[in-house]
């Protein structure tokens, strides 16, 4: 019995879902300071918010489905979840935040290499997205 709750897929889902919520909700308040200013070329940390949601939006749907397919096929199995199922569902998450944080924290000149946190979070959301897909086979 590991440390996860047993619907940990779902509850991963659902802070997936809430992190495309709260990127939304900082692009709207990005988008409104920029209307009030009336500006006329986008702010450098529009940029960066914009492109974090943006890419985060490609991966959200996959990271949703395959948490809950696991929770789902674990149910089906009759089977607790195993350990690298929560490994790769909280691989899944840590990595879209990481990815996130690196993309708006990253400097404002032009980028010749990722920042470490957004290269880290990149790599490491592919593996949580080979590694979800692996384990939702397993059950």
């Amino acid at each position: 019995m590991s440390g996860f709750p047993e619907n940990f897929g779902i509850l991963a889902a659902g802070a997936q879902g809430m992190f495309a919520l709260l990127l939304g909700i900082r692009m709207t308040q990005l988008r409104v300071s920029q209307m009030k200013a009336k500006a006329k070329t986008e702010s450098p940390a529009f940029k960066k918010w914009h492109t974090a949601q943006l890419v985060q939006a490609e991966y959200n749907p996959l990271f949703i489905a395959l948490f809950v397919g696991i929770h789902f096929a674990a149910k089906a199995a009759n089977s607790p979840l195993r350990f690298n199922s929560e490994i790769a569902i909280a691989l899944g998450f840590v990595s879209s935040v990481m990815f996130v944080l690196g993309v708006v924290t990253m400097g404002d000149g032009p980028v010749t290499s990722p920042p470490l946190l957004r290269a880290c979070g990149a790599v490491l959301r592919y593996v949580a997205l080979g590694m979800c897909s692996y384990e939702i086979t397993q059950y």
